[in-house]
């Protein structure tokens, strides 16, 4: 499909062949409240990750950031998170998304937020397939403050800009 709006190629669906949509915005909002909620009042628990999800979404918004400004995707938004995923977040705004890194940051030096060890920024770099050596990869990723573990979980904080335009 050529989208006008980006003047390239991308791939799509046809509508009618759309079953469900999934909004990472839900899934950092009302998916973990309710969760969270659901196992208060049933004595249903938590797994690790989404606690951990839960916990970083509120020192998330602990830091300034609107609920409405974070979103969770990958598996944990598919309800498929395994023993080996990560937690992938969204941050809507390049307002929100500075201030997430900042938490990162903040976070790493008064041990909230564990850094990659070696082996997890080897493990990322070879899931990338990129064409810098591994010392390079990770120089340019750890100067982003977009990366690190809580209670054992891999995250990572990616940007949506609000406009295509925005700069």
């Amino acid at each position: 499909w050529h989208c006008p709006r980006r003047d390239c190629v991308l791939p799509a669906i046809p509508t009618s062949r759309v079953v469900r949509h999934y909004r990472p915005e839900d899934a950092a909002s009302s998916r973990m409240e309710q969760k969270a909620s659901v196992a208060r009042a049933s004595g249903v628990q938590l797994t690790s990750i989404e606690r951990t999800a839960t916990t970083i979404v509120g020192k998330l918004i602990e830091s300034g950031i609107d609920l409405g400004h974070i979103g969770i995707t990958g598996s944990l938004l598919l309800g498929r998170a395994g023993k080996n995923s990560d937690i992938d977040f969204v941050l809507y705004g390049r307002e929100a998304f500075s201030a997430a890194r900042n938490w990162v940051c903040r976070g790493i030096q008064s041990g909230l937020v564990q850094p990659f060890s070696d082996a997890q920024w080897e493990d990322t770099w070879r899931r990338r397939g990129c064409p810098m050596t591994v010392e390079e990869y990770k120089w340019h990723e750890q100067r982003k403050w977009n990366k690190g573990s809580v209670n054992g979980f891999r995250f990572d904080i990616n940007l949506v800009q609000d406009r295509l335009d925005e700069p």
